[in-house]
């Protein structure tokens, strides 16, 4: 599956890349917001991986234009952040983030969340 990660940190982009590979995704890696935005135009990603604070456009801006502007066929969007309060968690669900996952990144965690993930995109689309 083609999953697009969106993170401007080079350290966790790495690691995020390198589990995702060994999870057998095929990955796209965009160093900003406004750098997936650009991706999303031009290809189709089932699945999104965004990290909230990025220079250019947030990932919280990416989620919104993705669900106000590409429609059919639906994007299972995963919000990994810094950000852990309960706010932040509520301002990702009304932005449309379907999973929200704190920093550090817990690689136990994220394989489970990307079946979840895969779940929603199969009943979804």
């Amino acid at each position: 599956m083609k999953v697009l990660i969106a993170e401007d940190d080079p350290v966790s982009a790495l690691a995020l890349q390198t589990l995702l590979a060994t999870q057998g995704y095929e990955v796209t890696h965009a160093h900003d917001g406004a750098e997936a935005w650009n991706l999303l135009q031009q290809e189709m990603f089932p699945l999104l991986i965004l990290d909230w604070m990025m220079p250019n456009m947030d990932g919280l801006e990416v989620c919104r234009r993705v669900r106000a502007h590409l429609g059919e066929p639906y994007r299972c969007v995963v919000m990994l952040t810094a950000k852990q309060e309960n706010k932040d968690r509520t301002a990702a669900m009304h932005a449309g983030v379907d999973v929200f996952m704190s920093k550090p990144l817990n690689a136990q965690e994220m394989v489970a969340r990307l079946k979840m993930a895969e779940r929603i995109l199969e009943i979804e689309n």
